[in-house]
This record gives C-alpha cells, sequence and structure tokens, in this order.
C-alpha cells in the first residue's frame, strides 16, 4: 500500500455535438443551428491510493481548455473556452507495461457570451449582433489503455518505482 503522486497531459480525440433552433418574431421565424466542442485538452495532477498490487484508485484536477464552434444559416463562430476539471478513477495494470483506466471526469468552463454580427442590410445600424450566453459543463466517463515504458509487472504498483 502507497501513496501516488503525478502530473500529466492529456488530448481527447473527437467531438461533442448538440443542434436546436431558434425563433424569432419576423422572418425568417425559426433558424437551425449546431454547436460543436472539440480539440480538448488538460494538463492536471493526481494522486492515488495503490489498492492491491496491481490496482491504482485516484483523484484528479487541473485546468482544460476546448474549442467551441456554433454555426447557423449565416456561418460560423469559433471560441476558445478555458475552465478546470475534476475526476477520479481506478487504473489497473493488465500486463508488463500496459493499464486499463476508468474515469470520471467533471469539466466546467465557465460562463462565456459569444456575439453574432448579422452584418448590415440584417438589421438596424448599431444592433446587428445577437448575444448567446454559454454556460458550459461536461460529465464524461472516460475508458481507456495507458502503456508505461520501462514499467513490468510486479508485487507493487510499477507506478510507485
Amino acid at each position: 500500500s502507497g501513496v501516488l503522486l503525478g502530473v500529466f497531459a492529456d488530448y481527447t480525440f473527437g467531438d461533442i455535438d448538440g443542434s436546436g433552433t431558434r425563433t424569432y418574431p419576423t422572418p425568417p421565424p425559426t433558424e437551425r443551428f449546431s454547436l460543436t466542442y472539440d480539440n480538448v485538452w488538460a494538463v492536471g495532477a493526481r494522486v492515488g491510493l495503490v489498492h492491491t498490487a496491481q490496482t491504482l484508485l485516484y483523484l484528479t484536477a487541473g485546468y482544460t481548455a476546448a474549442d467551441l464552434e456554433l454555426s447557423d444559416e449565416r456561418g460560423k463562430i469559433d471560441q476558445d473556452l478555458d475552465g478546470y476539471f475534476l475526476g477520479a478513477g481506478i487504473e489497473h495494470n493488465i500486463r508488463d507495461g500496459l493499464y486499463l483506466k476508468l474515469e470520471y471526469r467533471y469539466s466546467d468552463y465557465g460562463k462565456d457570451t459569444i456575439y453574432e454580427d448579422f452584418g448590415e442590410g440584417f438589421c438596424d445600424p448599431g444592433d446587428c449582433y445577437e448575444r448567446y450566453d454559454a454556460d458550459s459543463e461536461i460529465h464524461a466517463i472516460r475508458l481507456g489503455i495507458a502503456y508505461k515504458f520501462g514499467a513490468t509487472r510486479a508485487p507493487e504498483h510499477a507506478a510507485l518505482k
């Protein structure tokens, strides 16, 4: 039994998509839009407790960033999001240097305001934008495989060496 302290960086492949419809009092009465979160990366630290010879239970926290894209009939807007994450997980050594991880991660990117410029001809001068207030939080279950160079299966968790 022992305690592990460590730092890490990771990148999440893929994206999170959403879509919806806005309703306006003037034509066009409705408009479709979509939101995409991608290019998610994080740097953080973790503290863990070696539960058995091959199993580690841990807590993790750190900084995360993502790109948010809002698309509609008028085009798209890109917004950079910054925030923090908290998580907990379990890591198990399945063979020499190879680890299976299961983790829950909560990411909070805070509140952000996005302005979409309609451009001239779509509105009155000085009133050519639409405002979106985004309060972005993501709950994720992450399953992964990690390989640690130089690690071997031993009576103690290899991460303690």
